[in-house]
């Protein structure tokens, strides 16, 4: 029952990694293992099963659940280090490109943040995730006009994404654009987000916002 419960739970994750029955037993429990929270635990089994890596696939669900484990855990750079690996073995794999860029953005990085995601869209420009992430990323660097052209591309493959939806309302919130914020918020509680929780968003990203203009200004 466990085994058939995360193959259809995480059925795009895993694919066709592992025909070997036993392995792809092996890689169901480590999946099963990160799903408990049982981080490390996961990691030795998903490293134990490297070595039998063949195909796309089978490296995919190994190296993604493995930096997934350690993203959990907090270990951002070994997580980093993980999705790098994967990417030179299944260089057209879109997923680890986005994961990557989380990850980055998380760092401060946002030039390879940047390029992370812009790579994951263009190997598949029908993921909504991705722009969506890119948006985040232009919209914690102020550059406003970026965020508002991808989260609307987002909003272009699914138009009742809360994330972008949210985002557009917060940035024209902080832009003063009162009648484009109350149309993006209606919008984002109507597809399911708390209204309440998004007022509170705009009080705080204006604050931080009207912040660091203030240092920026200070510096010139």
């Amino acid at each position: 029952q466990d085994i058939d419960f995360y193959e259809k739970q995480y059925k795009e994750e895993i694919g066709d990694a592992f025909k070997d029955n036993i392995l792809r037993k092996k890689l169901i429990c480590a999946i099963r293992l990160y799903n408990e929270n049982n981080f490390r635990k996961a990691i030795k089994y998903l490293t134990e099963l490297k070595r039998d890596c063949k195909n796309p696939d089978d490296y995919k669900s190994v190296y993604l659940f493995t930096a997934l484990c350690y993203t959990d855990l907090g270990a951002v750079y070994p997580a980093i280090e993980e999705y790098r690996e994967l990417i030179k073995i299944v260089p057209e794999y879109f997923r680890a490109y986005s994961n990557l860029g989380i990850l980055y953005e998380d760092c401060g990085d946002f030039k390879n943040a940047n390029l992370n995601f812009m790579k994951s869209i263009e190997l598949k420009p029908d993921n909504h995730f991705a722009y969506n992430n890119a948006a985040h990323c232009y919209f914690k660097q102020h550059n406003f006009d970026m965020a508002i052209q991808l989260a609307n591309k987002a909003l272009e493959i699914n138009n009742n994404f809360k994330q972008s939806l949210s985002l557009l309302a917060i940035i024209y919130y902080i832009l003063k654009d009162n009648e484009n914020c109350e149309k993006y918020f209606h919008m984002a509680v109507s597809a399911g987000e708390n209204a309440d929780e998004l007022k509170e968003l705009f009080e705080i990203y204006t604050i931080e916002f009207n912040k660091s203009e203030s240092e920026n200004e200070d510096e010139r």
